[in-house]
């Protein structure tokens, strides 16, 4: 935090309409988190028996991780940074505890090349984009994703990368049910949403993630 001048006072433009995505289990690959040495703070002194009180901490160089090396592909977007810091209290015994979660992200969204020049035509001919027989598509190309589902089946496939976001969002709430997105900064200004996920006790890993993310963009 810093002491406002005159020098800071810019104007910007908010979108009224939310961009949002999902990042769903059936993702491939997809997204487990894991943390190696989160703390454990047992604040009674039980010997670590989870009793009212007792917290996981999992921060800084602790964080939670992806399982698998970033950058990695899903099937609409790169993921080039999925890390999250969690802080997770009991509140009753053998109940599941309450989550503070900070997520720090950074994704793109992958856009298409077409390996058949007569598809890319049909597909895309309103666009006046065609280059040529292998083309790669650098305008918005979410409706004919979401419209065409199976790229592979028609010869499609992705190449590069457009819409480059990176922030952090924040989410809490008490399991086991879905956290909520209560905000966030950078490029996830006014997040919301859910979060979750399947928590698993022995490799303490968040397996599973199931995102729903929605934010405004600041012009």
């Amino acid at each position: 935090i810093h002491i406002a001048s005159a020098a800071d006072q810019t104007e910007t433009a908010l979108t009224t309409t939310p961009t949002c995505i999902q990042i769903s289990p059936d993702t491939s690959p997809p997204i487990d988190l894991v943390s190696t040495t989160p703390v454990f703070v047992d604040l009674d002194g039980s010997g670590g028996l989870p009793t009212i009180g007792d917290a996981s901490i999992a921060a800084y160089s602790n964080q939670y991780q992806p399982t698998t090396t970033t950058p990695f592909l899903t099937d609409k977007f790169k993921i080039q940074r999925f890390d999250m810091q969690a802080v997770c209290t009991i509140l009753e015994f053998g109940q599941a505890p309450m989550c503070q979660l900070e997520f720090n992200v950074k994704y793109c969204q992958r856009i298409l090349l077409a390996t058949h020049k007569y598809e890319f035509e049909s597909l895309h001919k309103a666009e006046g984009s065609v280059e040529g027989s292998t083309t790669t598509h650098k305008t918005r190309l979410r409706e004919s994703v979401n419209e065409y589902g199976n790229y592979e089946h028609r010869n499609l496939q992705f190449s590069g990368c457009q819409r480059n976001r990176e922030g952090k969002f924040m989410a809490t709430g008490t399991g086991p049910g879905k956290y909520a997105i209560t905000g966030g900064i950078g490029d996830f200004f006014g997040a919301f949403g859910t979060v979750d996920a399947t928590f698993d006790v022995g490799t303490q890993q968040y397996n599973d993630i199931d995102l729903n993310l929605c934010y405004y963009i600041l012009h």
